[in-house]
């Protein structure tokens, strides 16, 4: 892994950087976004720890919400991922 040249401490207990006092913003900035390598995580929300709690998860399980949905597009909301995602849509133009 490629270190940074950029100045810190080192890290806590934690492993949480700890910032030389001198540190401006832009330098802070620049090594959390090397530590975090983005900002995002996709976890799981289930424990998934034996055959059946996957085949409730997925198939054949995933059958009956399908079917719901199919029945009524609105339990989409309630019964997948759908009220939790955003969307960035960007031609690349502009800074986010």
């Amino acid at each position: 892994m490629k270190r940074s040249a950029v100045p810190f401490a080192g890290e806590d207990r934690r492993g949480i950087c700890v910032w030389e006092e001198n540190m401006d913003y832009a330098e802070r900035s620049l090594r959390l976004h090397e530590q975090w390598r983005g900002k995002l995580e996709t976890v799981p929300k289930m424990k998934i720890s034996g055959r059946e709690d996957l085949s409730l998860a997925y198939t054949p399980g995933v059958a009956q919400p399908c079917r719901e949905i199919m029945a009524d597009r609105d339990k989409s909301w309630d019964l997948t991922w759908r009220g939790n995602t955003v969307a960035v849509v960007t031609d690349g133009t502009a800074v986010l």
